[in-house]
């Protein structure tokens, strides 16, 4: 799945006939959490006229699902050309708002959706994007005397520490799909057979 960056937060603005309209699009994975993030901007920006948004959040074993507000804005004007330019992208999980200080002059039901397109494309064109890719978590026990080693080669090695938990032997989880090259690794640095146990999986930002 193609994503937006999940520590990512990114603002384009453009103005037409005297009018400003403001793009912000971050990662939202749920409509609870993309709610909330229309609300902040409300915040952001109390004295705008408008905040229009959109969201397209993926739901397993089900078809997407997708929200638009016009947000007071001449119905279909704003929120639905929003949505449909999110759903081009390819993107998913994600939502914009674009907020919306009046300029004086009426657009139009033409321009208004043309305005909130352009500033939807210029947002999402240049928001960082990342594929979200699922992979299995395996969990390896270590003495603590090698645990600091063990940890630093693997990830060195290129490989995705998901959690280290210490006790009297050190719980080691990494996020991959070969095991098989863990495996191998670990057994290398230590010299010995090792046991890889898968314990889940997690979706990783690639």
């Amino acid at each position: 799945m193609l994503t937006l960056k999940s520590d990512s937060e990114t603002t384009r603005e453009i103005e037409v006939r005297r009018s400003r309209f403001i793009a912000y699009a971050c990662r939202a994975d749920s409509s609870d959490a993309a709610h909330r993030i229309v609300n902040s901007r409300r915040t952001r920006y109390p004295d705008a006229r408008h905040h229009c948004s959109a969201y397209v959040i993926s739901q397993e074993g089900m078809n997407p699902l997708l929200h638009s507000s016009d947000d007071g804005e001449p119905s279909g004007t704003a929120g639905p050309p929003i949505l449909q330019v999110i759903s081009h992208s390819g993107l998913s999980n994600l939502v914009v708002v674009v907020t919306r200080y009046f300029g004086g002059t009426l657009l139009g039901t033409g321009g208004l959706t043309r305005a909130y397109s352009d500033a939807t494309a210029a947002v999402l064109d240049a928001a960082p994007k990342v594929s979200l890719v699922r992979q299995d978590i395996y969990q390896t026990e270590v003495s603590t005397d090698v645990a600091g080693k063990v940890e630093a080669e693997l990830r060195a090695a290129g490989f995705h520490i998901d959690e280290v938990r210490w006790g009297a032997l050190v719980d080691i989880k990494v996020v991959t799909n070969t095991p098989d090259e863990l495996s191998s690794k670990l057994s290398s640095l230590l010299r010995d057979s090792v046991t890889v146990q898968k314990v889940g999986s997690r979706e990783v930002e690639m």
